[in-house]
């Protein structure tokens, strides 16, 4: 704690251990937008900081992962936007969701197999064996349809995977 402090959000409300009002009637549900969830977080940095104004004017950063690929950036413009009282570094999100357009395309995830081996993350035997056996369609913009009727494709698409994260790049080539 003398080198840094860590401040956990979970949101959108309604999530893990967070909870909202409509929450407390029967069948009752958290209505969010990524807009919304950004001003939430944003208002609770505030009110924070208000709390314990200790950590006004500290180094500040976000971090996030997953959704946080959305939740994040808009979080920092909200930070920004909104004044507040912190000096503000920057931000991070590990594995993130950067979009809807591109990372479902057709109800499926866009996979950039080339990509991940020209950067190491896959070996050739892994690439050469899933685009050769585990793929049942690549269309003009390289959308893939995993295709798991092989015994052997479900294990080489975890690998795939686990190997790289999701971090196979929309576009890149």
């Amino acid at each position: 704690s003398k080198a840094a402090n860590l401040l956990f959000l979970e949101s959108p409300t309604g999530v893990g251990y967070s909870y909202c009002a409509a929450m407390m009637e029967m069948g009752g549900k958290c209505k969010h937008s990524d807009t919304s969830t950004a001003a939430l977080n944003a208002a609770t940095l505030h009110r924070f900081l208000e709390a314990f104004p200790e950590y006004r004017g500290r180094e500040f950063m976000i971090w996030g992962e997953s959704y946080a690929g959305v939740y994040i950036p808009t979080l920092a413009e909200q930070v920004l936007a909104t004044a507040l009282d912190v000096n503000f570094l920057g931000f991070a999100a590990g594995d993130p969701c950067t979009s809807e357009k591109y990372q479902h395309l057709d109800g499926q995830l866009h996979f950039n197999l080339q990509f991940a081996l020209q950067r190491g993350f896959i070996s050739s035997r892994l690439h050469t064996f899933i685009t050769s056996t585990c793929v049942r369609r690549i269309d003009g913009t390289g959308r893939i349809i995993p295709d798991y009727t092989h015994p052997d494709c479900k294990r080489a698409w975890r690998t795939y995977f686990i190997s790289s994260s999701d971090v196979a790049g929309y576009g890149s080539h």
